[in-house]
């Protein structure tokens, strides 16, 4: 996954898509992976939602799943249909409290998503 690219969103609100223009990661070679921080800006919205947005707007969010194979230390691989992010506050707390869709394990390494039980 590079910058540039369309991503989806897998919680509620009113955002279908967004772009990626940042990666937060460690040095200059490394590939985007599940659980990396990025920014991303608003380009596709849905209608009659709680939570408004608006187009262009910039957004820092949390990369859940992405279309490249995920090798584990115990040999077995995970692979998504598609890539997906979930928005955060800037204090890195969530704007809603659902995850649509299956995530993996990485996830709950991470101290923002402690309160969701079921990852899989």
């Amino acid at each position: 996954m590079n910058k540039s690219c369309y991503l989806f969103v897998g919680s509620k609100c009113n955002i279908s898509k967004v772009k990626l223009f940042h990666i937060y990661r460690e040095g200059k070679n490394c590939k985007s992976k599940i659980s990396f921080f990025c920014r991303t800006s608003v380009r596709k919205l849905k209608a009659n939602r709680k939570i408004d947005f608006k187009k262009k707007k910039k957004l820092f969010s949390l990369l859940i799943r992405t279309k490249q194979w995920i090798l584990r230390v115990d040999g077995s691989q995970r692979k998504f249909f598609n890539n997906t992010i979930i928005i955060l506050k800037k204090n890195t707390q969530l704007w809603t409290n659902h995850i649509w869709g299956p995530t993996t394990i990485e996830l709950k390494r991470k101290k923002i998503l402690t309160k969701f039980k079921y990852i899989l």
